[in-house]
């Protein structure tokens, strides 16, 4: 249970990265919370953020929520809903005490930036990345995103098969998909297509690559050892970056070669 507790407690530091909402979001608690003896309309608020608060650092909680989730760690997630309403409920709070409307609007100037103030250093990259979610990270996926990763390209766009999908997010969100788990998500018909086409057992890789291209990826990750599985994607007009393990890592050139060796952008 210690180990369950400590793990919450490094969670909600890595949650909010090097800034001071964590602290923030606990004395406005606090603040809206002694506002609520007053104003029992703020009860169900304040109510809420508290119960959803146990939920996140209890480990009794956290470990039944962790099995009816299979395992999934989003929905911590949600904690963040209550947890920033509460910050613009108790500014609300204590601006409304002042007696003058000329007096709010630079208290509410302040209020603003208190938050910008606290909020420095929470980074989008770091918010996903939480020892929960990169403990269940296959080092497969997490060797296939630093790939993709150094390549330093303006954007990433992956078409792959279910397993990576399920993970590539939670390790780097900052990667684009065509799709979520199971298709979820999918932007496009095409999107859909190739999601269908990369979960099936049997791979058309003559196809894969256009219909990839056509839903907008920029890299194919795909069960290696297909036969001419390479040669079928070189043609197409993706190059091959390297082998992660069972998979292969293709990324769009958008140079295509045909049979007779002629070359076509």
């Amino acid at each position: 249970m210690t180990d369950s507790l400590n793990n919450s407690l490094q969670v909600w530091q890595m949650y909010w990265g090097e800034s001071y909402m964590g602290w923030l979001v606990i004395i406005c608690f606090i603040i809206a919370a002694v506002f609520a003896f007053r104003n029992h309309r703020l009860i169900p608020a304040v109510s809420v953020t508290a119960f959803l608060a146990a939920v996140f650092f209890l480990p009794v909680t956290e470990n039944i929520m962790t099995k009816i989730s299979e395992e999934s760690v989003y929905w911590r997630y949600l904690w963040v809903i209550p947890g920033f309403l509460i910050v613009g409920l108790a500014f609300t709070c204590l601006i409304k005490l002042l007696p003058k409307t000329w007096m709010r609007i630079p208290a509410i100037c302040a209020a603003a930036a208190v938050i910008a103030f606290c909020a420095r250093g929470q980074s989008v990259g770091s918010f996903y990345e939480k020892p929960a979610n990169i403990e269940k990270v296959p080092g497969v996926v997490a060797s296939v995103a630093d790939l993709i990763l150094s390549e330093e390209a303006d954007n990433y766009c992956v078409a792959t098969d279910d397993f990576i999908a399920s993970y590539l997010r939670v390790y780097a969100p900052e990667i684009k998909m065509l799709y979520g788990r199971r298709g979820d998500g999918n932007q496009s018909r095409d999107a859909f297509h190739a999601y269908q086409l990369l979960a099936m057992p049997e791979l058309y890789m003559d196809v894969i690559p256009v219909v990839a291209r056509n839903a907008g990826a920029t890299h194919i990750i795909v069960r290696a050892g297909i036969e001419k599985g390479d040669e079928m994607m070189a043609q197409a007009g993706w190059s091959k970056l390297a082998d992660v393990e069972d998979y292969s890592i293709f990324k769009d050139t958008g140079v295509t070669t045909v049979s007779d060796g002629t070359v076509t952008g």
